[in-house]
């Protein structure tokens, strides 16, 4: 990783939900490591980094952690660019032991799923 890129976005704004877990407003900066070479001519973010992204902030916004056991109702429905603006909620599903996350742009899910951990 070159010195100047970074791993995660900028968190540019929140809000607490009322349900125990958060929306956070994003900023997708062109630096993000995870754009390097996920396409050069039309660079995405990762389905594997916005998993990794949601579980970096999880931990830090929600003071949740543990070990990775899984994955349920994964999709990814919209590309996310290089200088987008995504909210990302976040819901810690303690009975589950599972972490829901959602990405929107523009109010349309672009990538949603549930992370188990233990």
């Amino acid at each position: 990783m070159r010195p100047e890129m970074r791993r995660w976005p900028q968190v540019i704004g929140r809000q607490r939900l009322a349900e125990g877990g958060v929306r956070l407003m994003l900023q997708l900066d062109p630096d993000l490591v995870w754009f390097a070479g996920h396409f050069p001519a039309t660079p995405i973010l990762p389905g594997v980094a916005q998993l990794h992204i949601a579980l970096h902030l999880a931990s830090q916004e929600l003071g949740i952690g543990g070990e990775f056991s899984g994955m349920q109702m994964i999709k990814f429905q919209l590309p996310l660019r290089p200088g987008q603006q995504p909210e990302l909620e976040l819901v810690w599903s303690a009975q589950r032991h599972s972490l829901i996350f959602t990405y929107r742009l523009a109010g349309d899910v672009a990538s949603s799923g549930r992370v188990g951990l233990c």
